[in-house]
């Protein structure tokens, strides 16, 4: 169970303190960058904030549970993200991630767990990080110094090709203004697709509002997906992330 609601952080692509509306691209015009780095620079420049906060519905389906909830998300850039958990009002859990590790704890339970990001993310074969989770739930627009980049276009978008002898990873973005369409990774058998399907205008900056991940390993018969729709978005609205585990709670490992 604990696995599975961790694979709800990576769902799984972080603003003012005003409600964001939808807003359709405009294709009109379009205007590309003139390489990589101007492109780089964009990415870089989107992605500075320091508070993010998002509320909506996480989706989750696979062999072992299927079903959703409400879910709030706060980030503090580099630094912590809490992801919280409730259905009919009621809060399930509570998942606190910083740089090193995943914490959880279960409300109904009353239990904990505390493990290392790494040993999180063999089981799942994919090469994450914290900087990946933040980036690609917030802004959507990811890159990592693991990865040398090549660039290529289509009629409306950004193909950003990375490999390593470790993994491969593609970004594709549109353009005018840049914001993510998809992403998908590959490490040996497993894959990790990541589509961006719908985006929140906030402070003149798109940030991914409806986003599906989809993972599968070749070598085993499930696949996982997750579903995110955040219905608010809200960018440097100072944010306080509180996780304090009471002392009746029994912890796991």
């Amino acid at each position: 169970m604990i696995r599975t609601l961790l694979a709800l952080i990576l769902l799984t692509n972080l603003m003012s303190c005003r409600s964001s509306k939808k807003k359709i691209m405009d294709t009109k015009a379009l205007t590309k960058v003139k390489d990589l780095d101007e492109l780089i620079e964009k990415i870089y420049t989107h992605q500075e904030y320091k508070f993010y906060s998002a509320k909506g519905e996480v989706e989750y389906s696979g062999s072992d549970f299927s079903g959703n909830a409400d879910a709030s998300l706060k980030i503090i850039k580099d630094s912590l993200a809490l992801l919280t958990i409730k259905k009919f009002g009621i809060e399930l859990f509570r998942i606190l991630l910083d740089k090193d590790s995943v914490t959880v704890m279960d409300r109904i339970q009353n239990t904990w767990s505390k493990s290392s990001i790494n040993s999180w993310t063999k089981s799942y074969s994919v090469p994450l990080d914290f900087i990946m989770i933040q980036d690609v739930l917030t802004t959507g627009l990811y890159l990592t110094e693991y990865l040398s980049y090549e660039l290529s276009t289509t009629p409306h978008s950004y193909l950003i090709k990375g490999n390593s002898e470790l993994f491969q990873m593609n970004n594709e973005l549109f353009y005018a203004p840049v914001k993510p369409f998809k992403i998908m990774i590959s490490q040996n058998s497993s894959v990790v697709k990541i589509d961006f399907l719908k985006h929140l205008l906030v402070d003149k900056k798109n940030y991914p509002s409806t986003i599906q991940v989809y993972f599968q390993d070749a070598m085993k018969p499930e696949a996982h997906s997750i579903h995110i729709d955040w219905k608010e978005i809200k960018i440097n609205s100072p944010e306080q992330i509180k996780f304090e585990i009471p002392k009746s709670y029994t912890k796991l490992n």
